[in-house]
């Protein structure tokens, strides 16, 4: 394009070159002229100028501002799309937390109800303790108590255990004649 000479037409006024692209409003040639970076002072055009200015053609420029303003939009629905899927994952970022301060409740809870437990086990169990070694004492004073029963078959004999004896011999015995005095 740069080797190519391209040819310029000359315009005498704004209003003649209005006129020659068919353009009703001056207002109309200046915001075109503006748009796409022409000066309409020097009047002289080239042809892709002229066409341009008739609205048949965009500029270069114009055509990448429209592709900056397609860009620009895209990025910005993509910006809002990101921000929603942001909302969205904080959200369920924040549920998670709440779960986890569920969860650490009732493992908080659990631990402590296992600790009672295991508290009441061990009382349970020094209970039981006590009790076997009261039934162990019991035990052995029943088995002190205990009549000897003789192993012969004539049972003539009866023998009692020594402790038996000496309890008897403790208690004061009663006789028929005490009952008077």
């Amino acid at each position: 394009m740069g080797d190519v000479k391209e040819t310029k037409r000359q315009f005498k006024t704004k209003t003649d070159l209005a006129k020659s692209l068919g353009i009703g409003s001056r207002q109309t040639l200046y915001n075109r002229a503006e748009r796409n970076g022409i000066d309409l002072d020097k009047l002289s055009f080239t042809e892709e100028e002229l066409s341009i200015l008739s609205g048949k053609k965009t500029s270069n420029a114009t055509e990448q501002a429209s592709g900056r303003m397609i860009q620009d939009r895209q990025e910005k629905e993509a910006l809002k799309a990101l921000k929603r899927e942001l909302e969205i994952k904080n959200k369920i970022i924040d549920n998670l937390e709440h779960d986890k301060a569920d969860l650490s409740n009732k493992l908080d809870k659990s631990q402590q109800l296992q600790d009672q437990q295991q508290q009441l086990s061990l009382k349970d169990r020094a209970e039981l303790d006590k009790l076997k070694i009261e039934l162990d004492k019991y035990k052995k004073i029943e088995t002190e108590e205990v009549v000897v029963q003789p192993t012969n078959t004539d049972k003539t004999v009866n023998e009692t255990s020594n402790v038996q004896l000496n309890k008897q011999t403790d208690k004061p015995k009663k006789h028929w004649w005490n009952i008077f005095s």
